[in-house]
This record gives structure tokens, C-alpha cells and sequence, in this order.
């Protein structure tokens, strides 16, 4: 299904690497770091937000446009 909203209004990506493996370190149970084609998403009509935090938001990460990049159990 790629990546859903769940209960959220958005999405929430990180923009680089280190940020993304930080919050991925405050979960519990197994982390998964993927790299999303945002150039591609864009392309096909997908917006993208920016939050005052620099949160990247968007409705939603069809598996399409996603890769895994990194994978490990958090405790």
C-alpha cells in the first residue's frame, strides 16, 4: 500500500538521511528507512508540503516510489 497517513491529515518524511534514522531511532520494534522518488512523485502530480519544522508532508507514498535503504531492530 506504500506509505498511508494512518490517522494523521499528512505523511510525515524526513529530508535527509540522519533525520530520518533519529526518528526512526525513538520507535520501538523494527525500523525501516526508505528513499522516496520525490522527483518522480512530483511528476506524476504528488504536492508536497513543508512544515514549520521542516517536516515533509504529503497524502500519501504509493510502493512505487519507494526503495529500501536500511533496515534494523530498535529495542
Amino acid at each position: 500500500q506504500g506509505l498511508l497517513k494512518m490517522n494523521r491529515l499528512y505523511v510525515h518524511l524526513s529530508g535527509d538521511l540522519e533525520t530520518a534514522i533519529k526518528v526512526a531511532d525513538r520507535r520501538v520494534g523494527e525500523k525501516i528507512i526508505y528513499e522516496i522518488d520525490t522527483a518522480a512523485m512530483i511528476k506524476e502530480g504528488y504536492k508536497f508540503f513543508q512544515s514549520v519544522n521542516n517536516v515533509w508532508l504529503t497524502d500519501h507514498v504509493p510502493p512505487k516510489f519507494l526503495k529500501i535503504i536500511s533496515t534494523q531492530k530498535n529495542r
